[in-house]
């Protein structure tokens, strides 16, 4: 049987090296008398212990010789296998050789021995974070941050994870609590701004990224960061500044070159920014990252015969290219090509725990099976793929559905068969999990559905049935509300995102470009906008009068349910590609979109001028122009809708 580590040859070797003095400087010297006693208590049998092992491992890491440590904490881990020191020092020489998932396994055995161990769940759910298994890295991480003392690592580690997962309210719940613990933390500052940056709330999170710049200013991600941040606010002084300070802190690695890449990209000076990139590939030929973003810019450009092959090529090598999964998947369904579009989309979940690990689903029958259904997106998104109910209702399946809690009371009226949940702790534990044959991402379902949602756009009329069903109480009091206004046409307005950036501006109208469409019309105008601006509102009031509504008393950002009702009573909406379209789309109310689309590619919804799904709804598309440049479109169609209503 081969011995683990034979520590009379290594004996022989330290003596040896003790004498000559080669191989090692003098600032080893202590290092390698202290090995050398080890090995002579090992090998004359006096100390031929786990902890002596142990000892010996950590002499090795100060030898900077991570091989014989590792066999050093083999062996003594053969001796005694619950050797809590000797399994720590090893969780950690294996997280710092990136060997992560033998790392994890190895935590396992630890957290065997005291499931409740607080430093244990930590390093655990570290370790899932380094995996990029999000949930699992959750269901540890809040055990650790559940102990008598507050552990601030472990909160930002949650508010990280939840990050990842683009559960940013989530994310700020635990970060905020790790704030009043001890505010002068660089990462917590990072993972602040990061939660409000994806959230387009770009001068808290610049305020955020500067207080960790204070604690430390070679931090690159946060120089980083705020040059993002600066990019979006459009200060071109600051912007560059930072710019170039991440540059110099990374000037010989190619993250100079490919931020650079990623600068030009974003003011659309597209040649620069392939340059840079194709310059950054030159020191890393292996940076995914840097191709894929100049794929991206073919996508842009409407070159889809040079955007596709990257795209392919990048998802053939790694399971893990989420992103280029997301892109070329976009590609296939705007040309019509389906099944291949998600079958491409949900394949960046297929080999590899990127977010959910337990995503294992790639397009079997339902059929008799449980299922998790989890949400993906935003609240639009949502609504849009509750399409999907009213094909699943029909399959013997047994699905819970997840979804942001706001659409719960819809949902369940419309699809009272399903059961429905939030993304709440219960759903993030891994110990609910193997109640689940298959867990889904909603929009992955068109895997199935896909010859539906063409036969869709063949049977295309209009119905104003929709697939939600809205509250009948709800609906009669806005009935009520509404007579006042019924002597002409009633039109609800949504003109913007909640959610505006640099990139977004072209893509909607304003308030004054409201006013020019309808202030000369005879309608009531009823707004819909959650996010308006009180100067939004004052001008609205101020220059359309009595033919501008505003009803105090609903939300309509988070009551959803009230909304759809209120909007059901319309006679017609006029809206951005907002949640406001995918609602009015979901329960059937004739609606005029506008939207912005960079290419007549792009303009295409699963391969068709609108979405099939949504036959209520009528698509204005300005291509590769901003929406302000197509006003005079926008008010013809607008004039054709209102004439048609009125002849109704």
């Amino acid at each position: 049987m081969t011995e683990i580590i034979n520590t009379k040859n290594i004996e022989k070797g330290i003596k040896q090296i003790i004498a000559t003095g080669q191989g090692y400087g003098p600032e080893f010297k202590t290092a390698l008398k202290t090995t050398q006693a080890i090995l002579k208590k090992i090998n004359k049998g006096r100390q031929h212990t786990a902890h002596n092992y142990f000892e010996l491992a950590q002499c090795f890491i100060q030898l900077e010789d991570t091989e014989l440590a590792m066999n050093a904490l083999k062996k003594a881990l053969s001796i005694k296998p619950d050797h809590v020191d000797s399994l720590c020092l090893l969780i950690a020489l294996l997280d710092n050789l990136g060997m992560f998932a033998q790392a994890s396994m190895v935590t396992d055995d630890l957290l065997q021995l005291n499931p409740d161990n607080i430093e244990a769940n930590f390093q655990k759910a570290l370790l899932l974070y380094k995996l990029k298994d999000y949930v699992l890295a959750i269901q540890y991480a809040i055990k650790a941050s559940t102990g008598d003392d507050i552990h601030q690592e472990a909160l930002i580690l949650l508010g990280s994870c939840f990050n990842e997962l683009a559960e940013y309210q989530h994310a700020l719940k635990f970060l905020q609590v790790a704030y009043y613990a001890n505010s002068n933390h660089t990462e917590l500052y990072y993972q602040l701004g990061k939660a409000y940056y994806y959230t387009f709330n770009f001068i808290k999170a610049e305020k955020l990224y500067r207080r960790g710049l204070e604690i430390d200013d070679t931090h690159y991600e946060l120089n980083v960061a705020l040059f993002k941040t600066y990019l979006e606010l459009g200060d071109q002084k600051k912007l560059r500044h930072y710019l170039a300070k991440a540059v110099w802190l990374q000037r010989k690695a190619p993250q100079s070159l490919f931020y650079l890449g990623f600068y030009y990209g974003a003011v659309s000076e597209f040649d620069k920014a392939t340059g840079y990139y194709k310059k950054a590939l030159v020191k890393n030929p292996g940076d995914d990252t840097a191709k894929m973003n100049i794929a991206h810019i073919y996508q842009v450009r409407g070159e889809y015969d040079k955007a596709i092959p990257i795209y392919e090529d990048i998802i053939a090598r790694k399971s893990d290219a989420a992103q280029s999964s997301i892109n070329l998947g976009l590609i296939y369904i705007a040309k019509g090509e389906l099944e291949k579009g998600f079958k491409v989309s949900n394949n960046r979940f297929s080999n590899m725990a990127y977010k959910y690990s337990q995503l294992n689903w790639s397009g079997e029958s339902l059929s008799g099976k449980k299922i998790l259904l989890r949400k993906e997106q935003g609240i639009g998104d949502q609504i849009e793929t509750a399409w999907y109910f009213n094909l699943l209702q029909n399959e013997n399946v047994d699905a819970t559905v997840q979804v942001d809690e706001r659409l719960i009371p819809l949902l369940k009226r419309s699809f009272p068969k399903f059961n429905y949940v939030t993304f709440s702790d219960d759903y993030i534990n891994s110990e609910h999990f193997e109640r689940f044959d298959y867990q889904i991402l909603q929009k992955s379902l068109g895997i199935i559905y896909h010859t539906k949602i063409t036969e869709a756009y063949k049977n295309k009329k209009y119905t104003e049935k929709g697939f939600l069903t809205v509250d009948t109480d709800l609906f009669n009091q806005w009935s009520e509300r509404l007579k006042p206004y019924r002597g002409k046409s009633v039109v609800g307005i949504a003109w913007r995102s909640g959610l505006m950036n640099r990139s977004r501006k072209g893509y909607y109208l304003d308030v004054s470009d409201i006013i020019s469409l309808f202030k000369d019309k005879d309608v009531t105008l009823v707004n819909l906008q959650y996010s308006f601006t009180k100067q939004e509102l004052d001008l609205l009031t101020q220059t359309l009068g009595d033919k501008f509504v505003h009803f105090e008393d609903i939300d309509l950002k988070d009551d959803q349910d009230n909304l759809a009702a209120l909007i059901k009573n319309l006679d017609l909406v006029f809206t951005a590609p907002t949640a406001v379209y995918d609602l009015c789309g979901a329960i059937g109310k004739r609606t005029l979109c506008y939207s912005y689309a960079h290419t007549e590619l792009a303009a295409k919804m699963y391969g068709c001028d609108s979405n099939p799904m949504f036959p209520d709804v009528d698509m204005i598309w300005s291509v590769g122009k901003s929406v302000a440049e197509s006003m005079d479109l926008i008010s013809n169609r607008l004039n054709e809708h209102l004439k048609e209503h009125k002849n109704v």
